[in-house]
């Protein structure tokens, strides 16, 4: 797991992908009418945030993982900064011990 973290560290440090991507309005829309708000959206894998600022934007509670440490650094910086607080948590995890979401 450490040699896969280390892999995503390294790819948001150089290879990251725009903050932005022009499908993730529909994608929203979409979510939006198969999922109520009233639930707790579980982002795996969230990288720097933008599906789960999204969700939070639209008014979802979320809960954003992911491996590498270096992104959910800067999701949480993110979330600090422009977020309204149904943004939960944001926090590294490697998906093996299920009992600490």
């Amino acid at each position: 797991m450490e040699e896969t973290a280390r892999y995503y560290d390294d790819y948001w440090n150089r290879e990251a992908p725009p903050d932005t991507d022009p499908r993730t309005p529909r994608r929203l829309e979409i979510f939006q009418s198969f999922v109520p708000r009233s639930v707790t959206v579980l982002d795996v894998g969230c990288g720097r945030g933008r599906c789960s600022a999204a969700l939070s934007r639209a008014g979802y509670r979320v809960v954003g993982v992911d491996i590498s440490e270096r992104a959910v650094a800067e999701a949480r910086a993110g979330v600090t900064a422009a977020l309204p607080r149904r943004l939960l948590r944001c926090g590294v995890h490697d998906g093996r011990d299920r009992a600490r979401l």
